[in-house]
């Protein structure tokens, strides 16, 4: 399992546990604790649910929309954290057995020292896997000029400016680097094409001209991004005989519109026997329109 989920589940968890606490009648608190318990578990329990929520791509969010998202939830888990220490620091968060006075630990200053160790190692860690956690910033989002489209690569692709010749590439290009060495991701927006079919005819049509391509790799299929964006995969694989590459090369094409109603096209390319799933997963997961 993922270590951010893995965490977001056990903030869920820390905040139904905190939700239970003023319900302990073995232990007396005071009036504000059992309140601060209870605020707490609710704002952890929506911190994780968020949290959890981000991290299994249930929703996408703009780059402006995450920092604001991101913002709140830094707040209301810092917040969680002070309640938690003066919780610790007051002697309410373990409470006292029932018959010796609230905040007491039975008269044994060892154990309160060792409790209140215990919770900020416990704080301090759970800081340290929320801030560690696998998420994405508004840095990692890459926007292609001109395209009003936008993917997060990761950090085995590096961006490089088009040739100026190939003007007709929304900038940046993207070069695989590591597993993914060889690979081009590029982004551009074709003229005097209505839309992704219109499109996939013209690219069939010039594939089906030129010798070194393999007309029985000719392919075609919806695909559907989890950002909702609908349009055609079209794939082939091809030969370079004038650089005698000893492998073939496989290009894919995913073409959509974005919001101004242009077909706009995302071009995979790699050598075909390094195609990786992980490539395609990646455009389908963070594709989104800007």
């Amino acid at each position: 399992m993922d270590i951010a989920i893995f965490s977001d589940c056990c903030i869920i968890a820390l905040g139904v546990l905190f939700g239970l606490n003023p319900f302990d009648k073995k232990r007396v608190r005071a009036g504000w604790a059992k309140w601060a318990f209870g605020i707490t578990a609710v704002i952890g329990i929506a911190v994780g649910v968020v949290r959890l929520a981000w991290n299994l791509d249930c929703f996408q969010l703009r780059p402006e929309a995450f920092d604001r998202v991101n913002s709140y939830v830094n707040i209301a888990f810092g917040m969680v954290i002070g309640v938690v220490l003066a919780l610790i620091l007051s002697g309410q968060f373990f409470g006292a057995m029932r018959g010796a006075e609230p905040g007491s630990s039975g008269g044994n200053p060892s154990f309160k020292r060792i409790s209140m160790l215990v919770g900020i190692s416990t704080i301090v860690t759970a800081a340290m896997v929320f801030y560690g956690g696998k998420r994405v910033s508004p840095s990692d989002v890459v926007s292609f000029a001109d395209s009003g489209v936008a993917l997060v690569p990761g950090a085995d692709w590096q961006q490089t400016e088009p040739p100026i010749v190939r003007q007709v590439v929304c900038p940046p290009v993207l070069k695989g680097q590591g597993p993914f060495d060889g690979a081009i991701i590029k982004v551009y927006v074709p003229a005097d094409v209505a839309d992704a079919q219109s499109g996939v005819v013209l690219l069939r049509s010039k594939a089906a001209s030129r010798p070194e391509v393999s007309q029985d790799s000719l392919k075609q299929e919806d695909f559907t991004s989890d950002s909702g964006i609908r349009g055609i995969h079209f794939s082939y694989e091809s030969s370079d005989p004038e650089h005698r590459m000893t492998s073939k090369v496989r290009a894919h094409n995913y073409l959509f519109q974005n919001k101004q109603g242009n077909c706009v096209v995302v071009f995979y390319i790699t050598f075909a026997d390094r195609d990786s799933d992980t490539v395609h997963q990646m455009i389908l997961k963070t594709l989104i329109l800007e």
